[in-house]
C-alpha cells in the first residue's frame, strides 16, 4: 500500500484499475466508431488513432479559447455550439471555419486540420447532415485570411436569420 500522508491515500487494486482503464479507452473508442463510416481500406484502429489525434490537436490548438465544450469564453470568443452546425451547411460558413485566424494559422497540415474540424462536427457540435472536411477543401481556403473577423462573423449570423 502506498500512502501519502496529509490528505490523500492511494491503494493500488489491479482489478479496479483495469476497469477504469477500460472505461477510459471505451470513452475514446466507441464514439469514433459511430462518428463516420469506415472505408474499405480503413481499420477501426487507424480511425481511432486519427480521432484521438484530432481531439488532442483540438485541445492544444482550440480549447484555450473555445473550451472543451466549444462554448467559447466571455472575452468575445464565439460559442460554436450556438450557430456552428448551421454555418457548416453553407459554403461561406465552412470557409469561415477554415479561415478563422486560429485555424488557418494552426501548426497543423491540411489533413490534420480537416480531422480537427471533423472532430468538431461530430463530437462537439454533433451536427447532422454536414459534409466532412477534406484536406483539399482546407488547402483551397486556408491561405485567405478574413480581414475583420468580428464583423464577418456577425454578417454570417445575420444571413442565418434571413429566409
Amino acid at each position: 500500500m502506498l500512502t501519502i500522508k496529509k490528505m490523500y491515500s492511494f491503494v493500488w487494486k489491479p482489478k479496479v484499475a483495469s476497469c477504469y482503464l477500460a472505461a477510459l479507452a471505451a470513452s475514446f473508442f466507441i464514439p469514433c466508431l459511430d462518428a463516420r463510416e469506415l472505408g474499405e481500406d480503413s481499420t477501426a484502429e487507424s480511425h481511432f488513432q486519427l480521432r484521438s489525434q484530432a481531439k488532442v490537436h483540438y485541445m492544444l490548438q482550440c480549447q484555450g479559447c473555445h473550451l472543451a465544450s466549444g462554448k467559447g469564453t466571455a472575452s468575445g470568443v464565439p460559442d460554436m455550439t450556438q450557430y456552428g452546425a448551421l454555418l457548416l451547411k453553407q459554403d461561406r460558413g465552412r470557409k469561415f471555419f477554415i479561415q478563422v485566424p486560429g485555424v488557418s494559422n494552426a501548426a497543423l497540415d491540411d489533413e490534420q486540420l480537416a480531422e480537427v474540424l471533423n472532430y468538431i462536427v461530430d463530437d462537439i457540435l454533433k451536427a447532422e447532415g454536414v459534409a466532412y472536411f477534406t484536406a483539399e477543401e482546407i488547402a483551397l481556403s486556408r491561405g485567405r485570411p478574413i480581414d475583420n473577423i468580428v464583423s464577418y462573423h456577425a454578417k454570417l449570423i445575420e444571413t442565418l436569420a434571413k429566409p
